[in-house]
């Protein structure tokens, strides 16, 4: 896994700066509906990933602190729907935060360098 860490921190990233900045000209991509708020979010976790890809230390923290944010996003998307009052999430969305969370929580925990 520790091969995977660094690309698989590139193609997250380059994801959600893409899918941020396509949910501005579209209402709904791969069946989930777009937000502003989360546009903006996605560009700026993608943007981070980005920066954080140069080192293996820098993507794996990325990597833990991208999914711990996803999955608190999962937890309140389901718990209320909207979260903050700004940024109202369906289900499908939800579901996806919770699989991107405990993706990037596997692969980070699972990619220990050996020093």
């Amino acid at each position: 896994m520790t091969l995977l860490l660094k690309p698989l921190v590139i193609v997250f990233s380059a994801i959600g700066i893409i899918a941020g900045v396509a949910g501005f000209f579209v209402s709904d991509i791969i069946g989930i509906e777009t937000n502003p708020v989360g546009n903006v979010l996605y560009i700026l976790v993608g943007i981070f990933g980005i920066n954080a890809s140069g080192s293996y230390a820098k993507a794996r923290w990325f990597l833990i602190l991208a999914s711990l944010l996803f999955g608190i996003l999962a937890i309140l998307g389901f718990a209320q729907g909207t979260i903050f009052r700004y940024y109202a999430t369906s289900q499908p969305e939800n579901v996806l935060h919770a699989i991107v969370a405990l993706v990037l929580l596997t692969v980070a925990f699972s990619s220990k360098k050996k020093v």
